[in-house]
C-alpha cells in the first residue's frame, strides 16, 4: 500500500471465525458483553484496529447487525466508512467454521492476506484474473517455494507463536531503550470506542458515528 501498488483504495473486506462449540469449552465471559464477550468486543475489534493501522485513518462512522447463539453477539456483520470516504466490512462468528482473511481492493490491484495458509499473503493486479492458468501455475511454484520454510516454522509454534514472540521481543526492547510502544494505548482506546458504535449500531439497528460513542466500556445490555 505503501508503494502504491493497489492504487486507489476503493474498499476492504474480511471474515473472523472460529467454531467453539467443537471439542473445545466455551468460557463464560466469551458470551457476555458486559464480561468483555460477544464477538463485537472478543474478534471484531482486532479487524477494526486493522483497519485503522493499514488505512492510517480513522473509522467515522459504523453499522452492525448481531445474532445470539447461547451468549450475545454469537455472529456479526459490520460495514463501516472511515474518514476519507473508503468502505470496509468484515463478518464475525463463534459458531462458524474456521477462517481469518482481510482483502484490500484498489484500483490497480487487491491484496489479500489469509492467516490460516503459509502461503496466504496474495497480491493480484488489477486486470489479472484469478483462475488464470499462467497465474494458478505461478502461485503453485511460489507454493513450492513456501512449503519448507512453512514446516520449519510450524515446529516452532507456527507464526501464530512467533507473532507473540515478537509482541513480547518488542515490549522487552521498549523496556530497555526506554523507547514507545506501538500500538500504543491510545490504539488501544480508539478500538474500543469503534466495538462500542458497533454495540450501539447492533442495538439500535442504525448508522453510528464513532466519535458520538462513549470511550469506556461501560455499554447498555440488551436482554
Amino acid at each position: 500500500m505503501r508503494e502504491g501498488a493497489l492504487g486507489e483504495v476503493a474498499f476492504v473486506r474480511g471474515v473472523a471465525s472460529s467454531n467453539y462449540q467443537f471439542g473445545r469449552r466455551f468460557p463464560e465471559y466469551r458470551r457476555r458483553r458486559d464480561l468483555g464477550g460477544g464477538v463485537l468486543f472478543e474478534l471484531a475489534v482486532h479487524h477494526f484496529d486493522l483497519w485503522r493501522y493499514m488505512l492510517g485513518e480513522e473509522v467515522a462512522e459504523i453499522v452492525a447487525t448481531s445474532h445470539a447463539k447461547n451468549g450475545e453477539d454469537a455472529t456479526a456483520t459490520v460495514t463501516a466508512r472511515m474518514a476519507s470516504g473508503i468502505l470496509v466490512t468484515s463478518v464475525f462468528s463463534e459458531y462458524a467454521a474456521e477462517q481469518h482473511e482481510i482483502e484490500i481492493y484498489g484500483d490497480r490491484g487487491r491484496v489479500r492476506a489469509s492467516i490460516y495458509r503459509f502461503d496466504g499473503f496474495d497480491l493480484i493486479p488489477a486486470g489479472v484474473y484469478e483462475g488464470h492458468l499462467v497465474r494458478r501455475l505461478r502461485r503453485f511454484v511460489e507454493a513450492l517455494g513456501a512449503a519448507a520454510p512453512a514446516v520449519r516454522a510450524s515446529r516452532q509454534g507456527g507464526v501464530f507463536l512467533a507473532s507473540f514472540r515478537s509482541l513480547w521481543q518488542h515490549f522487552v526492547e521498549a523496556i530497555r531503550h526506554d523507547t514507545a510502544v506501538a500500538p500504543d494505548l491510545e490504539d488501544g482506546r480508539r478500538s474500543l470506542q469503534v466495538a462500542l458504535a458497533a454495540v450501539r449500531s447492533a442495538d439500535s439497528s442504525r448508522v453510528v458515528r464513532v466519535n458520538d460513542a462513549p470511550r469506556t466500556a461501560a455499554v447498555h445490555v440488551s436482554t
